[in-house]
């Protein structure tokens, strides 16, 4: 049997931080779907933990690695202000309370998110062989539906609503 050595977690750490992300959500669903409505007040530690994780594995340079998180928080935040508040792009929509302080309408924890789903989905087809432009054009079909996945359970939960139950 292989000994468990400091290299073998060096080269496994994003498949771990894998793992006890998707546990993390997969066990929320089920506690929700399981009638265990609290879990929704734990949407921002989650989500809290998935970024610190985020931080500590990511293997970028530190400054790299912060101003690619800038850039992706203030984009998806932007976009969904502009989005909450005029509806012109997605529709109209409204956040509920589960996800914490908001600014204009829109929760600190939506840009957060939107960092974390760029990150992810970039990291995963940085893997592939493909050009710069195949990749940024993946990691966009990976982010989009991640959203179509995410809106059937958010709407569910409260985290947003249609207007028009839409």
């Amino acid at each position: 049997m292989k000994q468990f050595s400091i290299h073998m977690w060096k080269h496994h750490q994003e498949l771990v931080v894998l793992a006890i992300t998707s546990f993390f959500l997969l066990a929320g669903v089920v506690q929700y779907a399981i009638g265990l409505t609290y879990v929704l007040r734990l949407t921002p530690v989650v989500i809290g933990i998935i970024a610190a994780l985020v931080m500590l594995y990511w293997h970028a340079p530190p400054r790299r690695k912060a101003s690619l998180i800038m850039v992706a928080f203030l984009v998806g935040f932007i976009v969904e202000i502009v989005g909450v508040n005029t509806g012109v792009l997605f529709g109209d929509y409204t956040y509920g309370s589960a996800m914490g302080l908001k600014i204009a309408g829109v929760p600190i924890l939506i840009g957060i998110t939107w960092a974390l789903v760029t990150i992810a989905a970039w990291q995963i087809v940085s893997m592939s062989p493909y050009s710069r432009g195949a990749k940024i054009f993946l990691a966009a079909c990976l982010v989009v539906i991640f959203d179509l996945i995410l809106e059937q359970y958010a709407t569910a939960f409260g985290l947003w609503q249609w207007d028009g139950g839409i």
